[in-house]
């Protein structure tokens, strides 16, 4: 147009948003960094997974005394007696009596298990106990239990094919697992060891002692026995479960207020070994010592027939013509103890009635 001026407009410049943004996600991840090493000490894991806990947040004041002072808190661990009474046990039940022979370590080859096993059915019997674990701690199997490669006592018998013939022919397996004494791994891993009020392992004649309330050796015990079940056996019965003949005292693993019975020891090392092979549908049986029950030592042994009763579904012997009456009886005294299934004696011939293991060939 005429007489109008010429004005050149510059376009507006939009501001750029994204380094701002750029900056907060920067901050916040900063200040979430600084936060998670902050927390960190208040992170704790337990069963309900992974939660932060703050000692503020945590519960009430401490309380306080009329007078001001804080009140005290009372630490006192306090030793109580197991209550073996109130023990709910179906141990025993829906049993068959057991007959059968006895196979010690050095015995147990593919043809020895052969011909047991076809003396067994010739003995008009149903079972074959094989000892896999002895006194010396070498296993009679080649287990895949780490601590026994670890430790130099681990077998290389492979008697899984064998063992599945000997079952195709409708006979039992018990394995015999000697629990607190085990000479090899007693000297190889010092720290499982049974000590004396000094500090020294603790020997014997039998061997070398294992500490029952270790839970390194408790777990080993409760793994070979897993694996064992696992490979066929229909039982587990326990040699050496109980405690050396002798009034020595013993310092154990275990932190207590006051020192356990020899009756304590014994008893949560069965129970346990029990509650940990619940799963696997085996029978738990134990060997007692002929010894503790005919010269009345279970206060040194720890083996009380009333609690091994209730806790082990067999209770086994070795005997002989001249003690087998007194055993019978001392054993089957527990009110409501079938003798019949319940009772085995390890014997050198096979018997007419009731259970029992033949240990001669």
């Amino acid at each position: 147009m005429p007489g109008a001026r010429d004005v050149y407009r510059a376009r507006r410049r939009r501001r750029r948003v994204w380094p701002v943004v750029l900056i907060v996600l920067l901050a916040l991840l900063a200040a979430a960094i600084i936060a998670f090493y902050a927390c960190q000490k208040y992170i704790v894991y337990d069963s309900d997974g992974l939660r932060v806990v703050f000692p503020i947040m945590e519960g009430d004041a401490p309380q306080t005394e009329p007078d001001g002072a804080p009140g005290g808190i009372d630490t006192e661990i306090v030793y109580e007696e197991p209550d073996y009474d109130a023990i709910l046990s179906n141990a025993g039940q829906d049993l068959e009596p057991l007959r059968g022979r006895y196979l010690t370590a050095d015995q147990l080859t593919e043809s020895n298990l052969t011909a047991a096993a076809e003396q067994v059915r010739a003995d008009g019997g149903n079972t074959l106990v094989l000892q896999m674990k002895p006194a010396s701690g070498a296993l009679s199997w080649k287990s895949s239990v780490a601590l026994a490669d670890a430790y130099g006592v681990n077998g290389s018998a492979e008697l899984a094919e064998a063992l599945q013939a000997v079952k195709a022919q409708d006979i039992r397996l018990v394995a015999v697992v000697s629990c607190c004494v085990d000479t090899l791994l007693s000297q190889r891993y010092a720290a499982l060891a049974l000590k004396d009020s000094a500090g020294s392992a603790y020997t014997d004649g039998s061997g070398g002692w294992l500490d029952p309330y270790n839970a390194v050796a408790r777990g080993y015990l409760a793994d070979l026995c897993k694996e064992l079940a696992d490979m066929g056996f229909d039982e587990i019965a326990f040699s050496y479960l109980q405690l050396p003949f002798t009034d020595a005292e013993f310092s154990y693993a275990a932190e207590m207020s006051a020192a356990p019975s020899r009756t304590d020891a014994v008893a949560s090392l069965a129970q346990a070994l029990r509650t940990a092979l619940a799963a696997k549908n085996v029978r738990v049986s134990i060997l007692c010592s002929a010894d503790s029950i005919l010269q009345q030592k279970a206060d040194q042994t720890g083996q009380d027939l009333t609690v091994l009763a209730k806790v082990f579904d067999r209770l086994c012997v070795f005997a002989d013509g001249g003690n087998l009456s007194t055993l019978r009886e001392a054993i089957a005294a527990p009110d409501g103890f079938d003798a019949e299934t319940r009772f085995v004696p390890f014997v050198s011939a096979a018997q007419e009635s009731g259970s029992w293991v033949v240990t001669s060939g």
